[in-house]
């Protein structure tokens, strides 16, 4: 039970509680005052420092210039032990707590971390680690600025599935640890699609999603990558080999060298064969006197004697010029002989050199064999990575398949099980709503279980659009929870409303709901704290006026508000 909150401001209003229903009443003169907690009277700002004070984040109303160097406090008894925790926004890392336990006086600093986990087991005893402490309070401690006033299943505007199912299964008495293997069971599949979004980000462009055909390039791959290591065994590094490359280009450069001039030298040859064939004709057929005879002509021996002369003159030249083309010859015939016997050294030796470097080979070669194995190595592990991405995908699926049907099962039969506790919590919230409402009241509580999404927790309502309606479901649910809290036998015995909740509900079902907190409270031995205006409470104050507490809010002045200041 919530006993004090109080603060080391000088101006701050303590607020003093005392058991069953709680009415904190505040003078609402201003209407602009209630847009902001910090400057109004400061109802919200009760649930934001029991949400500080018990291992909330630091509201940055706490930040404030005119807060930070102050502390606040909340007094509280939970299973017949008083303890006060004491904390500021600028040591907003340690809890001073203040209390008895096992008999011993305690007075020491608490982390955050620790001073949970000894509210856990102080207000939650069974409460395992799967469910979070903090998510469980709020649900006792509703806050508008987070949309705690939206929906009854949720504390916080779009909670996370998980947790909500975690801690709604633990708060209704059913089996916590089936959300937990259902949010696995959500993690797979998350898992799943990142496989599948690997898959198709695959190295090879040409893989497909096909087990069949992975495997069939997993082989050929394989065959791929055992030849060249093969051929990279037999591989023989030759030191010399470029120099004995170069030297077989070169003596294949010389070659064609040799090769042309013997082209040349042969057109030559055949030129001189010609002109030694030409000289030897002319010296066989000229006679000057028997050209001379033959036309009739008689000439005096005298002229014959000087042709005669001529004629061994001639003979004597073209005696020279065959001796010359003859040398001629010779000599191109002795050069094709050296060139000939030049390309036959050379063409033998570039054979040798050819036969050594096919057996051998140079260091770059083998580099260049060594990096395709290595490609083929990597495309053939990449095969090999899908393939097992591949079946860890049809693993998944089967096991997502499988795992979600035999879970839903658990789920049914866990609620199958508890069947007389989900009858209690139905019949609650419908009694509550039937004194609200009536009979009518058209809403149902459900506890279900279906294949998208596991554990279906839902309490519809008729008009979705009255803000009033939608209100007084979450009254009906928060009872039904600290209801539920008891007969479970867990310690937390407060439920905290502020005035949010009574926004757009009609006065005569503001004064229903306060009346049975009233008896609630009484019957059920635990403490119900709200936060009313004092307009609709002047309208209901007849029957209610002895659950106020002793504390004057009002947003007429500056020092009116709980914290007595108006913050900047």
């Amino acid at each position: 039970m919530l006993k004090r909150i109080y603060s080391s401001l000088p101006s701050f209003k303590p607020v003093k509680f005392h058991d069953g229903l709680n009415i904190i009443v505040a003078e609402k003169n201003n209407p602009l005052s209630g847009k902001s907690t910090r400057n109004g009277a400061g109802k919200s700002t009760i649930v934001e420092i029991l949400h500080f004070l018990f291992g909330g984040n630091v509201d940055p109303i706490f930040k404030s210039k005119e807060l930070i160097n102050h502390s606040f406090s909340v007094e509280f008894e939970v299973n017949n032990k008083d303890f006060t925790i004491t904390r500021s926004a600028k040591q907003a890392t340690k809890f001073s707590l203040r209390a008895t336990l096992e008999e011993q006086e305690v007075n020491r600093v608490y982390s955050k971390t620790e001073i949970i986990d000894l509210l856990r087991r102080e207000f939650f005893w069974d409460m395992p680690e799967t469910v979070s402490f903090r998510s469980t309070l709020s649900y006792f401690l509703r806050r508008d600025a987070d949309g705690g006033f939206l929906e009854p299943t949720e504390f916080v505007k779009q909670q996370k599935a998980g947790d909500k199912k975690k801690t709604l299964s633990y708060l209704l008495g059913l089996d916590t640890n089936l959300p937990q293997e259902w949010e696995d069971l959500e993690m797979k599949t998350k898992d799943l699609n990142s496989l599948k979004k690997i898959m198709k980000n695959g190295m090879i462009d040409s893989i497909k999603m096909d087990s069949s055909y992975l495997k069939s390039e997993k082989i050929v791959y394989e065959e791929r990558v055992k030849n060249l290591e093969e051929e990279i065994m037999k591989f023989e590094v030759l030191p010399e080999y470029r120099n004995l490359e170069r030297e077989a280009n070169n003596i294949t450069n010389k070659i064609n060298e040799i090769t042309d001039r013997n082209f040349f030298l042969n057109k030559e040859l055949t030129v001189l064969d010609q002109s030694l064939e030409s000289e030897q004709h002319i010296s066989d057929k000229f006679s000057t006197r028997e050209m001379y005879e033959e036309l009739n002509i008689l000439m005096p021996d005298a002229v014959y004697q000087r042709f005669e002369d001529v004629e061994v003159f001639h003979e004597s030249v073209v005696r020279n010029r065959r001796a010359y083309l003859l040398e001629e010859k010779e000599e191109i015939v002795g050069k094709l002989k050296i060139n000939h016997d030049q390309i036959d050294w050379f063409a033998k030796r570039r054979q040798e050199i050819m036969v050594i470097l096919q057996n051998k080979g140079a260091i770059d070669q083998y580099s260049k064999l060594q990096d395709e194995l290595n490609k083929l190595k990597t495309s053939y592990n990449e095969i090999v990575k899908q393939l097992k991405t591949l079946d860890e995908i049809t693993n998944i699926k089967t096991e997502l398949t499988t795992g979600k049907t035999r879970l839903i099962k658990k789920i049914r039969d866990n609620q199958a099980e508890q069947e007389s506790l989900i009858k209690h919590e139905i019949l609650s919230i419908n009694h509550t709503l039937e004194e609200l409402y009536g009979t009518n009241h058209g809403t149902r509580f459900s506890i279900d279980v279906n294949e998208r999404s596991g554990l279906v927790v839902t309490l519809s309502k008729p008009d979705k659009k009255s803000r009033g309606i939608n209100n007084m479901l979450i009254f009906s649910f928060d009872i039904m929870l600290i209801e539920m809290n008891k007969k479970l036998g867990r310690s937390l015995d407060f439920l905290f409303h502020d005035s949010h909740l009574f926004d757009g509900v009609d006065t005569t079902q503001t004064r229903i709901a306060l009346l049975l907190a009233a008896r609630k409270t009484n019957e059920l031995n635990f403490q119900y704290i709200t936060t009313v205006n004092s307009d609709i409470f002047s309208l209901i104050s007849d029957e209610l006026k002895q659950y106020k507490v002793e504390l004057n809010l009002t947003d007429i002045e500056e020092s009116g508000g709980l914290l007595g200041i108006r913050l900047q």
